[in-house]
């Protein structure tokens, strides 16, 4: 099965990395299952085939976790404890801060949503394995 590979080369192989908590943009309902150990290769081209799939189900990115709908959050209750601000007030908050924040000048051409497919930019810097790193465990 093809689609989505890099040129005749195929596609590249999958890689177990850390990320921070910070550079997630979106959080999804959708659960994949991972076996313990990505270390071997089989096991990252499983992860890598059952990605793809799940991409194509939902047609390149995975709908975005609702608080409401899937968490049971409740819009009419303080956002915070000892805060008169509800969860449905800090939303509009946050929208709003958004909104200013993409029409300042570095962001005014971007697209008001984060990223979520291909067509989106995105660095083109790949990070290169030298010797002096080693995973830490």
């Amino acid at each position: 099965g093809g689609g989505g590979g890099r040129g005749a080369a195929g596609p590249a192989p999958l890689e177990v990395v850390r990320v921070a908590w910070s550079a997630l943009t979106g959080l999804s309902p959708v659960r994949l299952w991972l076996l313990p150990d990505l270390q071997r290769a089989p096991a990252r081209a499983a992860l890598a085939q059952s990605l793809s799939a799940t991409s194509r189900r939902f047609g390149g990115a995975p709908p975005l976790l609702d608080p409401v709908a899937d968490m049971g959050a409740r819009l009419e209750l303080p956002a915070l404890p000892d805060s008169k601000l509800s969860l449905a007030g800090l939303v509009g908050r946050i929208e709003a801060l958004e909104r200013r924040l993409f029409e300042l000048p570095p962001y005014a051409t971007l697209d008001s949503t984060p990223p979520r497919d291909s067509s989106s930019p995105s660095f083109s810097h790949e990070p290169q394995p030298s010797a002096a790193q080693t995973p830490a465990g």
